[in-house]
């Protein structure tokens, strides 16, 4: 971690409260984008680093802020590089291995983890059919990762099915409308 990057680990000071220096930090990161217009979409919103959002939502940078001051940076996002900042040399390859491959993955096969909670419990070396609860959570893995048709590179049956059902709560959508 590069030393004027360190205050990203210490959000809280000994009493529990925001610490000056994540603050103050927080307040760099955002004058940091506001100079990379580039990184800022046509509604104001830029991708939020917090531990929860991990560079895969955007939103408007009142709410980041709020994000990373409640929540914190995701780990290992010393170098912003989904913000406009020069990728560093000096990280080693096994930092720039998981953080390719923490770019690579499927926001829908993490909500589904992130979904199953505690009660995923995954073990090696199992030569038993999993129970029904199980094989409909690897049903669902499954279609998280398949094309919605052949061809199709943009979704999957997964990310139609949840847009489908965001935009019928959206719009407040009856049921007789929605099928």
């Amino acid at each position: 971690m590069a030393p004027y990057r360190s205050w990203m680990s210490r959000r809280q000071d000994c009493p529990g409260h925001l610490s000056e220096e994540f603050k103050k930090g927080v307040v760099e990161f955002v004058d940091f984008v506001e100079r990379n217009l580039t990184f800022i979409d046509s509604l104001g919103r830029i991708l939020c680093p917090s531990t929860k959002c991990k560079n895969r939502i955007r939103d408007e940078i009142f709410w980041v802020k709020k994000h990373l001051c409640d929540r914190g940076f995701m780990e290992r996002y010393t170098n912003w590089t989904a913000h406009g900042e020069e990728r560093c040399v000096e990280q080693d390859a096994t930092n720039v291995t998981q953080e390719h491959e923490e770019e690579n993955t499927n926001p829908y096969v993490d909500m589904v983890i992130d979904a199953a909670g505690d009660n995923l419990n995954v073990m090696e070396g199992l030569e038993e059919d999993p129970n029904p609860s199980a094989s409909k959570f690897y049903k669902l893995l499954r279609s998280a990762d398949e094309p919605f048709w052949d061809g199709c590179t943009k979704h999957t049956i997964l990310s139609a099915v949840t847009q489908l059902v965001n935009l019928k709560s959206e719009f407040n959508m009856s049921e007789s409308c929605y099928n």
